[in-house]
Order: C-alpha cells, then sequence, then structure tokens
C-alpha cells in the first residue's frame, strides 16, 4: 500500500500535529520510521518521534507575524469583562467546553460579553452576549484581540498555538489547556493560567 512505497530519503515529512485524525495510530507510528526527513514545529513533536519511531526531527517552530498582529490599545483601558475566543466545530477545539465555562462565568459576572471568530458561518444560537466575526480582516483580527482582556483556549490537542501566540502578542491574559502545543509556549501562573484538558470547573475558575 501507499504507506510501505516511501522509500525515498529525498523526501521530507512535514509533522504538524499528533495527526491521527483519519488514520490508525499503529500507521501514524509507523510513518515515523519511514527513510524520510523530518520536520517538526514544536518541540513536543519531535520528543514523541524520537520515543515511537527512534530518530529526530529538524524542529522549525512556527512563527508569528509580528507586522500583521501588535498591541494597540493599553491594557489598562480594556474592559476586563470582555473575552475573545476562536469557534470550531471540531470538537477537538473543544468549544463547547470553553461555552460551558463562560455560561457558568456569565452568571456571576453579568457585564461579561464575548467576540467569537472562525471560518465557519455563525453558529445558530448565540446569545445576545456574544458576537461573531467570520474570517476576520487584518484591522478586524487585532481589533478582536486587543479588545479583549482575556483570550481562552481550550483545545484537546494542538501541535503549535497559534492563536495562543498571537493573543499574547495583542496583549491577552491567557486561559487555556494543558495541550502540549500550548505548552511550547506558556507556563502556568506565569504567562497563563492553565487546566487540564476538559476540566470546565478548573478553567472556569481560571477565567
Amino acid at each position: 500500500n501507499r504507506y510501505q512505497k516511501v522509500q525515498d530519503s529525498s523526501k521530507f515529512y512535514f509533522i504538524q500535529g499528533y495527526e491521527n485524525w483519519h488514520v490508525d495510530e499503529s500507521r501514524l507510528l509507523a510513518s515515523y520510521n519511514y527513510p524520510m526527513k523530518k520536520i517538526s514545529i514544536a518541540n513536543w513533536l519531535d520528543e514523541v518521534i524520537r520515543e515511537k519511531g527512534g530518530s529526530s526531527s529538524v524542529v522549525i517552530n512556527n512563527g508569528f507575524d509580528f507586522d500583521f498582529f501588535q498591541c494597540t490599545r493599553s491594557i489598562s483601558a480594556r474592559d476586563r469583562f470582555h473575552i475573545a475566543l476562536m469557534y470550531s466545530s471540531n470538537p477537538m477545539k473543544g468549544f463547547m467546553d470553553a461555552m460551558r465555562a463562560l455560561l457558568i462565568v456569565k452568571e456571576r459576572f453579568p457585564r461579561l460579553s464575548v467576540a467569537l471568530f472562525g471560518t465557519s458561518p455563525c453558529p445558530k444560537g448565540l446569545p445576545a452576549w456574544i458576537d461573531y466575526t467570520q474570517m476576520p480582516d487584518r484591522d478586524q483580527f487585532n481589533d478582536i484581540y486587543n479588545n479583549a482582556a482575556i483570550f481562552i483556549a481550550p483545545s484537546h490537542s494542538e501541535g503549535w498555538g497559534l492563536t495562543v501566540g498571537e493573543a499574547m502578542i495583542c496583549g491577552c491574559a491567557i486561559v487555556c489547556t494543558d495541550t502540549k502545543g500550548y505548552l511550547e509556549m506558556v507556563v502556568d501562573g506565569i504567562n497563563a493560567l492553565v487546566s487540564p484538558v476538559g476540566d470546565m470547573d478548573k478553567m472556569t475558575a481560571n477565567i
């Protein structure tokens, strides 16, 4: 089969996550032994490759565009009850975990408002205190991050915490899960408040 035919050592294997979504896990792990030059985007992925495949990868972290994303609004001027969050219908992204936490927070802090963004059309049934922007452009993206006091990142798995880094550039406080991609750039209690994946009680407390 096609998984056994890759023998050309001049080929590159670009690894952006623990990509077992559409393939049996044993076949994923076997792919780490293919005679290709492996490039991974995070140190934790390189550790997995070495542990499971017996070889290493070249780690090239994803970069951030500091010309595109900028902190243009002082942190002290922000509404501390305003939160930003990315929407995705993919359960792996943990959106429903974050929503359950936010509903609890809203009961305690009625002033809470949320800026939601994503690539999909606006999800149905959003409460009035949540605004949604589909495919934000540069100005909209910066406005979302710069108006928010907090950015929530609830993913169950990430190769690299791209939105977390973008939000940090723009001055947001970070509430996130202990997904390994996020842990490439955050330390609990130092530059983020981190909760175990799926632990909505802890995420609620952190918010």
